[in-house]
């Protein structure tokens, strides 16, 4: 009697195994397509927003770059007649007076020789800053002084000497107790906060950026809404503001030499 022998077993995957194998492998092979793909996304978008953010940043930092002027016509810094009224950090509703000196525009000048440019003025202005700003009305002054040149002293060394002049002062008024603080606003930038002797409040800031000394003084108005009384630190959001434009300002405008 002949054996028969037994059919040989099947080789690989038939039947459900073989479907399943199929299936795994080709979502297997569909996640690292897809891998792929969001990898090259990925570094295509942070590539763009690494772009985007450096460029962003350079926009913000302009009016922090940029080297001084190697001359300065006469007449052209001008703060309180053509920049102050200008600027969108405070909002003028009045100029009470406003007055610009530049010795290169009188006669008699000769070129070469010390040149001083200064200035007064004093506006109404509706802050930007406190609860009632809207209806709130605050007295500006501002004074100035620069030496543009001097063909004997250092401008710079002067400029310091009158700063401490100038802040001595600052802190000599008031009718009572004064808040003294420093900021970094400019070079050097000091400030008052106190009454004046009408019980108004008052805030004066005392700058200087390189031969430039100059004073913003801030007071509040008794006929308005707030009586004359405002926070200091309204104040001293406002001076911020003004205080380091001007110190753009002049660091831009007065010649190296």
């Amino acid at each position: 009697m002949v054996d028969e022998k037994a059919p040989p077993e099947k080789q690989g995957l038939h039947g459900w195994k073989a479907a399943l194998a199929v299936f795994g492998c080709g979502t297997l092979a569909a996640f690292g397509v897809f891998g792929v793909l969001a990898l090259i996304v990925g570094l295509f978008f942070r590539t763009t927003s690494t772009g985007v953010a450096e460029n962003a940043d350079q926009v913000a930092g302009v009016e922090q770059t940029g080297t001084p002027r190697e001359e300065l016509s006469p007449g052209d810094l001008n703060v309180c007649g053509n920049y102050l009224p200008e600027i969108s950090d405070v909002m003028i509703k009045e100029t009470i007076s406003s007055v610009d000196r530049d010795n290169a525009q009188e006669d008699g000048f000769q070129a070469g020789g010390r040149r001083e440019i200064s200035g007064e003025c004093s506006f109404s202005i509706q802050p930007s800053y406190g609860v009632n700003s809207t209806s709130s009305r605050w007295t500006m002054d501002f004074s100035y002084h620069v030496i543009a040149f001097d063909p004997e002293g250092d401008r710079d060394e002067q400029a310091v000497r009158s700063f401490e002049e100038a802040a001595s002062e600052a802190g000599l008024e008031g009718a009572g107790s004064l808040e003294v603080d420093d900021h970094s606003w400019a070079e050097v930038s000091r400030s008052f906060y106190g009454e004046n002797e009408s019980g108004e409040n008052r805030y004066v800031v005392v700058s200087r950026t390189r031969s430039a000394v100059y004073t913003f003084s801030f007071s509040g108005d008794r006929s308005d809404v707030n009586a004359g009384v405002v926070p200091k630190n309204d104040f001293q959001r406002q001076a911020a503001d003004v205080v380091q434009r001007m110190d753009n300002r002049f660091f831009l405008l007065i010649p190296e030499r």
